[in-house]
């Protein structure tokens, strides 16, 4: 008598639920979202936290030019010694707005000796920051800014105004002023520096004037 073989029973697979199958096209747009939002972030541009004015900072392209006049003229104070002379420190700011000069020259004090430097009219009722003039080293230390609350400047000016003489051991050699990469010209509107150029001055004997006794 044949053995009778019995085949085990099938397991029938449970039906795919109607709610998860629904739910799964909400689930890969989620996905797709979230994957847009993480590479936006990635990408943008990441701002300067430390600087809460950033914002146009790379717009507020430094403008500013730093010059000094063609030649020195000669003061009203004329001592019997020796002629005393002043060179006017030139600024144009083209579209840059300022509030603030900071002027570190140089010259040599065995051919300079500075008398003076004071504001010239590029910002009215100035604060002085810093008066010094190093006859040692040869140094001239100068910073005004504009009267708090008060508008910035902008335009072309005299920024300030150096007296100085020439004594007579010098009087055959060239003179030079210099400005120093301390120099800076500031704006409310950025930390940055705001000075793009600063052109230095060097003066033979004969672009002296004279003085008519």
């Amino acid at each position: 008598m044949p053995e009778e073989v019995i085949t085990p029973p099938q397991e029938i697979p449970p039906k795919p639920s109607g709610r998860l199958t629904n739910k799964t096209p909400l689930l890969v747009l989620f996905l797709l979202l979230i994957t847009g939002v993480l590479v936006y972030i990635a990408l943008a541009p990441q701002r300067d936290s430390q600087n809460p004015n950033n914002i146009g900072v790379e717009d507020e392209k430094a403008q500013t030019r730093l010059f000094f006049a063609d030649a020195p003229a000669l003061s009203n104070a004329v001592s019997s010694a020796s002629a005393v002379y002043v060179l006017d420190v030139n600024i144009t700011t083209g579209k840059n707005k300022a509030s603030g000069v900071q002027l570190e020259i140089d010259y040599s004090p065995k051919e300079i000796t500075i008398l003076d430097i004071e504001a010239g009219e590029f910002i009215a009722d100035p604060v002085e920051i810093r008066d010094k003039i190093d006859t040692e080293n040869g140094r001239i230390s100068y910073a005004i800014t504009t009267p708090l609350g008060s508008d910035q400047i902008s335009g072309e000016a005299v920024v300030a105004r150096i007296k100085f003489t020439v004594p007579p051991s010098a009087a055959s050699q060239d003179i030079g002023f210099s400005f120093a990469d301390q120099t800076t010209v500031v704006s409310e509107s950025t930390s940055l520096n705001i000075l793009q150029e600063s052109v230095d001055a060097l003066f033979a004997p004969e672009e002296l004037p004279v003085v008519v006794q």
